[in-house]
């Protein structure tokens, strides 16, 4: 099976669960295939559906990708010391803790997504580094903390069905027969690493 990916969908940092969609957790790239046609819910849950009305039985994410990494450099004193050269030297440390952005969620809690991305992504991460410079010139220099992101992307599939009420209480969602329904492509940005530059200034 082939890995496809749509365009990045920018829809929002949202990451909350969709009320009544049932989630399952998939890690890995070929989640087991459910046999299961239906999913029970109560009629106050499925107010207002009709018979016949579409529902989701499931969503889940799947297949990762790695894009690229970025950068960013804080202009305020918790992230840069500066000093006169030559002769000099300059010492910072810096503790950041940065959480994890996801783009497009369609409704996919961000412990499933995390799973997919992979055991060292978490919801949030803290580094703490020192950086020393020697000044080489007789000039002003700045050594500057910048923050490195790794970003990521993945699918986000659903299972989908039709509302059917068998009574007056409960409904089912019967499954339409095709394994998955493609929604789009998400994306991850996690706080990595930070590192240095000494520039002058």
């Amino acid at each position: 099976m082939m890995k496809q990916f749509a365009a990045i969908a920018a829809v929002g940092a949202t990451a909350a669960v969709v009320g009544g969609t049932i989630l399952v957790a998939q890690g890995d790239d070929q989640p087991a295939a459910k046999n299961a046609s239906t999913v029970a819910g109560t009629a106050s849950q499925a107010k207002a559906r009709g018979e016949g009305s579409p529902c989701t039985i499931k969503k889940w994410s799947q297949y990762k990708k790695f894009v690229n990494t970025t950068q960013e450099w804080p202009n305020n004193s918790d992230y840069r010391v500066s000093g006169y050269g030559p002769n000099q030297q300059l010492n910072i440390t810096v503790t950041a803790e940065r959480a994890t952005t996801i783009q497009g969620s369609f409704g996919i809690s961000p412990s499933i997504i995390m799973a997919t991305i992979g055991g060292e992504v978490t919801m949030s991460h803290s580094v703490t580094k020192s950086f020393t410079a020697n000044l080489p010139k007789k000039a002003h220099y700045s050594l500057r903390v910048g923050r490195f992101y790794k970003n990521y992307i993945f699918n986000a599939y659903e299972k989908r069905g039709t509302i059917h009420w068998p009574n007056h209480k409960v409904y089912t969602c019967k499954w339409d027969g095709k394994e998955r329904h493609f929604l789009g492509t998400g994306k991850v940005r996690w706080f990595w690493t930070l590192d240095s530059k000494l520039v002058k200034v």
